[in-house]
């Protein structure tokens, strides 16, 4: 079966202006941030029985998306003020030893952007070294499974909770 060239033709510019528009709406520039480090002296808590005191370091990255829509942050670490300890905080339920060695508002300062110039904030999930900043993008959107935030704000959502008492999400992180 042979397609008239003017078909052909206008198959491909429809194409090649749709993949224009999706190139306008991709990513622009990915940063990886140091948003924590810690190390556990025992990682067999996420595997009962296996690695049973074997001491593990892990590091904690946040994503900075520059996206044609605008600022996108994915995760904010630990929460700044743990970088004011150098040795690092330890757990007293896990021994797991916390440390920051630059602040997430000095990372973005350098690349030249600040919490306000956030527009989206998406979690990975509600522990207390991905959410730690959260408060710092109070402008932004946030993107968090349902769980996630029924888990931190069992009472609604974080403004019905902040009507009730309840902490920010922030502060709700680092106290579980």
């Amino acid at each position: 079966m042979k397609f008239p060239s003017a078909l052909v033709a206008a198959v491909l510019v429809v194409a090649c202006a749709h993949q224009d528009a999706a190139e306008k709406a991709t990513v622009q520039r990915l940063y990886v941030l140091n948003c924590g480090e810690a190390v556990v002296p025992d990682v067999s808590r996420w595997s009962p029985g296996v690695d049973v005191g074997v001491s593990r370091e892990f590091g904690d990255n946040c994503y900075l998306i520059r996206h044609a829509k605008g600022w996108m942050l994915w995760d904010s670490g630990y929460p700044d003020s743990l970088a004011a300890t150098p040795e690092g905080v330890v757990s007293p339920a896990t021994g797991a030893r916390a440390k920051l060695p630059k602040t997430l508002v000095a990372q973005l300062a350098e690349i030249g952007v600040k919490p306000a110039d956030v527009t989206y904030l998406a979690f990975s999930h509600s522990h207390g070294d991905h959410v730690g900043n959260a408060n710092l993008f109070t402008g932004a959107t946030l993107y968090i499974q349902p769980d996630g935030l029924s888990f931190r704000f069992p009472r609604g959502t974080p403004t019905e909770a902040a009507r009730a008492g309840q902490a920010p999400l922030a502060t709700a992180a680092r106290s579980a």
